[in-house]
């Protein structure tokens, strides 16, 4: 498999799962929990610098390597954007988790309902939505990485660059972290 199909190959395979979870949740449940994404990242945004500080010690960067990596998209301090962005998503993954027990709760309730297939198909565009708000994160990260194979799969990928670099609202966020 050629390099260049990396990502796209993982960005297929995201999208499917989400559209296949907004099918199954249906709209209302799939607009809570995008909504409930969306108000992780904002959380995330508010609170991500006093805890990014504290994850240095934590959080390993191989600067050794990173030296010598060419970076497809610039970054000014690579293992300092590295640990904020790790930061970030692990307050948006501590948010979500609180916030699906809370909507586990709402969910027996609300799955009882039949969901018509207008329904589902507004659950699919909504999935379809937090799979690329995953994916910015995951080649994010990807894009931070100093490691050879993954910068010149970024390289050949432009839909995994627009990703990360052209993101509506997500990116102004994460690329000014």
């Amino acid at each position: 498999m050629e390099e260049s199909n990396v990502y796209e190959l993982i960005g297929g395979i995201v999208i499917v799962i989400f559209a296949l979870l907004g099918f199954y949740k249906g709209a209302v449940m799939s607009t809570l929990y995008f909504l409930g994404t969306l108000f992780s990242i904002w959380i995330a945004h508010r609170l991500y610098q006093p805890f990014s500080k504290h994850l240095d010690l934590f959080i390993p960067f191989p600067k050794t390597v990173a030296y010598d990596t060419q970076y497809v998209i610039q970054f000014d301090d690579p293992s300092n954007q590295f640990t904020k962005l790790i930061g970030f998503i692990l307050i948006i993954i501590v948010v979500k988790v609180l916030l699906r027990l809370l909507m586990s709760s709402m969910s027996r309730v609300l799955h009882t309902f039949q969901r018509p297939l207008l329904s589902r198909l507004f659950g699919v565009i909504l999935g379809v939505g937090t799979g690329f708000i995953v994916l910015h994160f995951l080649f994010y990260i990807f894009a931070l990485y100093p490691s050879d194979l993954l910068q010149s799969a970024m390289k050949a990928s432009l839909g995994a660059q627009k990703i990360v670099l052209d993101m509506p609202f997500l990116s102004n966020i994460t690329l000014n972290l």
